[in-house]
């Protein structure tokens, strides 16, 4: 079985996040300094919103999509207390 192509997966990585996300007022600082960005393991590729910090590890993850890479099947989990902490649901 042949991997997706890339594109292929982040549109379905877009699709799930802003579904995830349907019911959450996005934080200012989310729409104004975040990034999306990706990370591949194994057969898996991770997308990710988040707001960078000075060090790697510090990003403040707001959601994450885990797709299978071959299938495009997977979840997508938004971190609550982030956006507690950052913004309100709506």
């Amino acid at each position: 079985m042949k991997k997706l192509k890339y594109e292929v997966l982040e549109e379905i990585a877009k699709q799930k996040t802003r579904s995830a996300l349907a019911n959450y007022v996005i934080p200012d600082i989310l729409r104004n300094e975040g990034m999306a960005g990706k990370t591949w393991i194994n057969d898996d590729v991770i997308f990710e919103l988040y707001i960078p910090m000075e060090r790697p590890e510090d990003a403040i993850v707001f959601c994450s999509t885990k797709l299978n890479a071959f299938t495009g099947d997977g979840e997508t989990v938004v971190f609550d207390d982030k956006f507690i902490a950052y913004g309100k649901d709506k």
